[in-house]
C-alpha cells in the first residue's frame, strides 16, 4: 500500500463554501484533470495547468433586493461535472431551480426554473444529483422523489424528462450516487434507496441506524459506504442493506468522501482537518476494511476531496473558506 504525501498547491481566485462534497473533478487522463467547486457567490472552474479563473453565476447580478433576499437566492446545494460527447457538462443546483453549462455559461433547465422564492417553494428544489452513464441525469428534491433526465443533444432544449422515482413523501433526498450498476439514494430519514440500471427497486427505505445526519456516500462493488455528521463511518451491502461494519473515523463530521475502484482505496475528510486512507477488500465471504493512514492538512477545514487520476495515485483537497486546492500523490 503506497503512502500519500503533499506534492503541491492550486491557488484558487476564491476562497470555497462550507458545502459538504465541495469538490467535483473528471480525469480526461493520467495526467489531466478538471475540476469544478462552489464559492459564496458562483462556481469555479479550473483544471491542472492553472488556476481557475472562471466564475460562473447562475443568476442576475444586476437585481436590487434587500441583501437578506440575495443571499436566500443564491444559494447552491450541489454541483457535479461530467464528460459528454467530448465536452465537459457542468450541473448546478440552486434555489432557482437547476442550472447546466455544456462548456459555456449556467444555463437553466426548461421547466425546473424557480422564478420567486415562496413558503413551500422548498418541496420543488432539487438539492441533489448523479449521473447514470454519460447521458442520464438524477437530480433529487426536498418532497422524496428523483427526477430522471436524459440529455439528447448538447443544450438544454435537448434535455427531456424519462421517469420520476418516488422514496418517503416529504423527506429530502440528501445524497445520490450512480455507478454502472444503478442509483442509490440517502433520505433526510435516514433511509437507503436503490435501483438497479433497469430501475427495478433493491432497496426499499432501508434504515441506516443512526439519528446522526449523513453527509456524504460512495458505491463500491459490494458496499454502500456513508459518512455521518459525529464522524462515524458505515458500511452496508449492497444487495440486503444490512451493515457490514461501522469504523468511528474522526473527531468531528465526516464532511466528503471518494473512492478508487482500481486501487480499492477510500478517502474520508472532515471538519478535524484530516485525510484518512482507508483499503477495502472485497471477496465473496472474506471482505477487509482496513485504516491505512492519517494525513492532515493544517488549519483547514476539509469540504471536499477527490481523486486526480484513475489509478488513484493522485488526490485534491479543499477546505472551507480558503482559496486552495491541495494535491497529495503517492510514493
Amino acid at each position: 500500500m503506497p503512502t500519500f504525501n503533499y506534492k503541491e498547491t492550486i491557488f484558487l481566485p476564491y476562497s470555497v463554501s462550507l458545502l459538504q462534497n465541495n469538490l467535483s473533478v473528471i480525469n480526461t487522463d493520467d495526467k489531466q484533470f478538471e475540476y469544478a467547486l462552489v464559492h459564496k457567490f458562483g462556481v469555479v472552474t479550473g483544471n491542472q495547468e492553472s488556476s481557475a479563473d472562471v466564475l460562473k453565476k447562475p443568476w442576475s447580478t444586476s437585481t436590487a433586493v434587500p441583501t437578506g433576499a440575495l443571499v436566500l437566492s443564491i444559494v447552491i446545494f450541489q454541483i457535479k461535472i461530467f464528460p459528454y460527447n467530448g465536452k465537459t457538462v457542468l450541473i448546478a443546483l440552486s434555489t432557482h431551480g437547476p442550472y447546466i453549462a455544456f462548456g459555456e455559461e449556467l444555463e437553466p433547465i426548461p421547466s425546473f426554473t424557480i422564478e420567486e422564492i415562496r413558503p413551500n417553494t422548498e418541496w420543488s428544489m432539487y438539492i441533489s444529483v448523479g449521473i447514470l452513464g454519460e447521458d442520464v441525469i438524477c437530480m433529487g428534491n426536498c418532497h422524496g422523489q428523483i427526477q430522471i433526465l436524459q440529455i439528447q443533444a448538447a443544450n438544454k432544449e435537448n434535455i427531456v424528462p424519462l421517469n420520476v422515482l418516488q422514496t418517503t413523501s416529504r423527506s429530502k433526498i440528501l445524497l445520490l450516487r450512480t455507478d454502472p450498476v444503478g442509483l442509490v439514494a440517502v433520505d433526510s430519514l435516514g433511509k437507503l434507496w436503490s435501483w438497479t440500471v433497469e430501475k427495478e427497486p433493491a432497496l426499499k427505505g432501508v434504515p441506516v441506524g443512526l439519528t446522526a445526519l449523513t453527509n456524504c456516500m460512495e458505491l463500491t462493488e459490494a458496499f454502500i459506504v456513508l459518512g455521518f455528521s459525529n464522524g462515524s463511518l458505515r458500511l452496508f451491502f449492497r444487495e440486503s442493506g444490512c451493515l457490514y461494519c461501522e469504523a468511528y473515523a474522526h473527531a468531528s463530521a465526516i464532511t466528503a468522501m471518494t473512492f478508487c475502484p482500481k486501487s480499492s482505496v477510500l478517502l474520508s475528510v472532515g471538519e478535524d482537518s484530516y485525510v484518512r486512507v482507508w483499503q477495502l477488500h472485497e471477496e465473496l465471504d472474506n471482505s477487509k476494511f482496513q485504516h491505512v493512514q492519517n494525513t492532515v492538512v493544517e488549519d483547514m477545514r476539509l469540504c471536499g476531496v477527490q481523486f486526480l487520476n484513475v489509478d488513484g495515485s493522485h488526490f485534491g483537497v479543499v477546505g472551507y473558506d480558503r482559496n486552495e486546492l491541495v494535491i497529495f500523490s503517492a510514493t
